[in-house]
């Protein structure tokens, strides 16, 4: 009974998917979106991964341009939204708590009553505010705002299966046309930066990106990608997507992400290797477990994939195996350095001081033996990071909105007749994400932020609009 229902409500779906679901207007104004999105994600890295105060307002600025052009449109056209805001709940409500708590610490209490002090041993720091840096919070306010808005642009655009597909393959694009020339700049161009002289992460592989770590993370949700379409096209009885089945597919994607996986060891990332890697077969797994049914299949992948790793490895890992052999050095560091975000954040557990305040804060904690010769801007760690400027509660909103949009991805992935794939790829780039937070701030860079929000998006687009009786027996049936 189960599997025909699920048969009828997979054809619904395909029917549904094979015209978009749109009217033709509202087809003709969401591939727009598609491509200004598209564009938009291009661009992003180039000014060293935006990863400067002026480039999130700026993002910000565009991205809130695109979003009000679109919401405009389909005022005009008198059309809804693909994917509702209620559909959201309760990650939307946590997400505006959060917005809202920023907005709290952003506030000059102190102005109209006593200022608010920080002890820190024998010293007294009096400040206007919860946040030691109104403005750097106010932007930090902005950056969630503008990831929050594409989050919910990509799933309007995603509702629509061939569209969702279209954007993960131009994603997996932009991070092999970045990986590409990273690795040229590196050999042919004497490893410029935006054709400017290096300051840090001199001959390692970083593209148009100042920090290796984030370039990594990067190149690791490109690799999630590839990797998982490489998979798929290897099962030529599977119909889950809609471009051509073949060996030829097969070999275009492999050879994309041989090249990435090329770049990424050049970066010389312990942890950014090593979580793209993860990621990536935490996808296969996942998509292996779906659909091949030969063994054959499996064990051609296998050989393929450890030649391709073992050539790869002989020709750029070099740094890379060399940096291995000072991993304990490098654990003893942070773990110092740890230990003072530690007790950083056991001094103000719950008002944070202050979204994007890290770099001023954590000087009054800094003594040895974390090094003095070190700017310490970042705390190496985004948990820990997010805890400090934000305090326990809601520094761990962020964290429990992914969770909770995993557990989606993971349903669609277990129940979906078609969105699966999307769902699998979406589960291997949070545990990219999930794993390299631990040691850096990839995340934080706002370039990698914006990719990771628009594959999750992607990821859970397909999640069925309700938990109906009839939705559980059947979660195949989605809103495409």
């Amino acid at each position: 009974m189960r599997e025909q229902i699920a048969e009828k409500n997979s054809s619904f779906e395909t029917k549904r998917e094979s015209v978009g679901f749109d009217n033709s207007k509202q087809s003709a104004t969401n591939n727009a979106l598609n491509i200004a999105l598209i564009i938009f994600l291009a661009l992003i890295p180039i000014p060293f991964g935006s990863n400067r105060p002026v480039f999130w307002a700026l993002s910000a600025l565009v991205i809130s341009i695109i979003a009000l052009v679109y919401f405009t449109s389909l005022m005009l056209r008198k059309s809804q939204f693909r994917y509702s805001l209620t559909r959201l709940k309760p990650s939307l409500v946590l997400f505006l708590i959060l917005l809202g708590y920023i907005v709290v610490q952003i506030i000059p209490f102190g102005t109209w009553l006593s200022p608010i002090n920080i002890n820190i041993d024998d010293l007294i720091i009096s400040s206007k505010s919860l946040s030691l840096t109104p403005t750097m919070s106010l932007l930090s306010l902005i950056q969630f705002a503008s990831y929050g808005l594409l989050f919910f642009l990509v799933l309007q655009l995603s509702y629509n299966f061939e569209r969702a597909q279209l954007l993960l393959i131009w994603i997996f694009i932009l991070t092999l046309i970045y990986a590409a020339y990273s690795i040229f700049a590196l050999t042919q161009l004497n490893d410029p930066i935006l054709f400017m002289e290096k300051w840090a992460y001199n001959n390692v592989a970083t593209a148009t990106f100042v920090n290796r770590n984030s370039f990594a993370t990067f190149l690791a949700f490109g690799l999630v990608i590839g990797s998982a379409f490489c998979m798929n096209s290897l099962s030529p009885d599977n119909n889950q997507i809609a471009h051509k089945k073949s060996l030829f597919s097969f070999w275009l994607y492999f050879l994309g992400v041989i090249i990435i996986i090329a770049a990424l060891l050049t970066t010389q990332s312990r942890m950014g290797v090593f979580a793209g890697i993860t990621g990536s077969l935490i996808t296969l797994l996942l998509i292996i477990s779906k659909t091949l049914k030969s063994k054959k299949l499996v064990l051609l992948f296998s050989i393929f994939g450890i030649i391709a790793m073992s050539v790869l490895i002989l020709l750029y890992g070099d740094g890379l195996v060399e940096r291995l052999s000072y991993v304990e050095s490098s654990a003893d560091g942070r773990l110092s350095l740890y230990l003072q975000i530690v007790k950083m954040i056991a001094e103000r557990p719950f008002t944070g001081y202050g979204a994007g305040s890290f770099e001023l804060a954590f000087p009054l904690f800094h003594q040895l033996p974390v090094s003095p010769d070190v700017v310490w801007d970042k705390a190496h760690n985004t948990y820990l990071a997010l805890w400090s400027e934000l305090g326990i509660f809601f520094g761990s909103i962020p964290i429990i909105i992914i969770i909770i949009f995993g557990f989606s991805a993971w349903r669609i992935y277990i129940f979906s007749q078609r969105r699966w794939l999307y769902s699998a790829i979406s589960l291997g780039a949070i545990s990219v994400g999930f794993i390299h937070s631990f040691v850096d701030f990839s995340l934080e860079i706002q370039a990698v932020a914006y990719l990771f929000v628009t594959i999750l998006a992607i990821g859970i687009s397909g999640a069925s609009r309700s938990t109906s009786s009839a939705d559980k027996l059947s979660m195949s049936k989605e809103n495409d």
